[in-house]
């Protein structure tokens, strides 16, 4: 802890709140951050800081796509990592909520994972940037405990919102830890977590009008399905929504119900709906029946 506290002075860098700069410190968690990562994969990295999981990254022999706010930061990785592995790290300074991705485009559709060392603010906005295709196959997330709770909130949690609907709809939690206070620095005031993150088989991303209808329930989140349906203002909407509804109470679902007590399959059948009602052929296909 002492070194990167020294290492920090030297390139004038005080921690900011503001950027939510906790830096990863403990070896254990570094090491269990980066065991799924081989030689050749690519990886995306959020908030690299000072390179503590880059560096681990880089050595595994993956190919890692880096984005840096902070252009201190960027300017010691790129002096440092960057001439050290050339080829191997792809490294640009700028906003993760804008790109997600780093500078991996949006027609690419190779296969990447994900490894970042989130900040507590900017946790749902950059996983709502990124929920949309191309997916990563996998995600190694170091987030505050209070976020986890809210990413993977399941059915019936007061934590449960449209983020975890999201998230549940297109990957499975297959690790999850609790991580000290004493593994970063500064030394944050809450806990955090590891998560690790599978693509689903079968994930379905959720599309703008989804989106929005998904939003609005969890809005007004008190309120019972079937008000918050009938409250929907947007009149391009309310078709969609209220076929959903009706197909729920055919499911046997309770249009009483609030929107945290929906399955993620309850869920999953809005962008369904949503997919078939563009689709007037995928839609007649399967009106034979669905098992969902």
């Amino acid at each position: 802890m002492g070194q990167v506290a020294d290492l920090l002075r030297s390139l004038a860098v005080r921690p900011s709140k503001a950027l939510g700069q906790n830096f990863l410190v403990d070896g254990a968690v570094a090491r269990r951050s980066v065991a799924a990562v081989g030689p050749g994969d690519r990886v995306v990295e959020i908030g690299p800081g000072l390179g503590a999981l880059t560096e681990r990254l880089l050595e595994t022999g993956a190919e890692v796509h880096a984005i840096e706010l902070d252009w201190r930061l960027f300017a010691f990785l790129r002096a440092g990592l960057a001439e050290r592995f050339p080829g191997k790290l792809f490294l640009i300074q700028g906003d993760a909520v804008k790109l997600p991705r780093a500078d991996l485009s949006e027609g690419d559709r190779e296969p990447y994972a994900v490894v970042a060392n989130l900040p507590y603010a900017i946790t749902s906005p950059w996983l709502d940037a990124l929920l949309q295709q191309p997916l990563p196959q996998s995600m190694v997330l170091l987030v505050q405990l209070e976020a986890a709770d809210r990413i993977l909130a399941p059915e019936c949690s007061r934590d449960r919102g449209a983020i975890a609907v999201r998230v549940g709809s297109a990957f499975q939690c297959v690790e999850l830890h609790q991580i000290a206070p004493s593994c970063f620095y500064p030394r944050p005031r809450v806990r955090s977590a590891l998560l690790r993150l599978c693509r689903r088989p079968d994930p379905v991303l959720f599309s703008s009008p989804a989106r929005r209808i998904l939003r609005h329930c969890f809005h007004v989140r008190r309120k019972q399905l079937r008000t918050s349906v009938a409250a929907i203002g947007d009149p391009a909407l309310r078709p969609l929504a209220e076929r959903w509804l009706a197909e729920l109470q055919g499911a046997g679902v309770d249009p009483l119900a609030r929107p945290e007590d929906l399955s993620v399959d309850n869920w999953r059948r809005l962008e369904e709906i949503n997919f078939h009602l563009q689709s007037p052929a995928a839609d007649a296909k399967s009106a034979r029946g669905s098992p969902w």
